[in-house]
């Protein structure tokens, strides 16, 4: 079980890492909403529940 926490972790950190990802926010933020990421740093807001 611990393995696949572990590649769920790993891909997640690639995913929002990606240039796509970032683009694909930016088109769904909101201007009343605060941002989902800053200029300088990806900043994902999310839960993270166990299955």
């Amino acid at each position: 079980m611990r393995e696949v926490e572990e590649i769920e972790f790993f891909i997640f950190k690639k995913i929002k890492n990606s240039k796509e990802f970032k683009n694909y926010i930016s088109k769904l933020e909101d201007r009343k909403l605060p941002k989902l990421f800053s200029d300088e740093e990806l900043k994902v807001q999310c839960v993270y529940e166990r299955i």
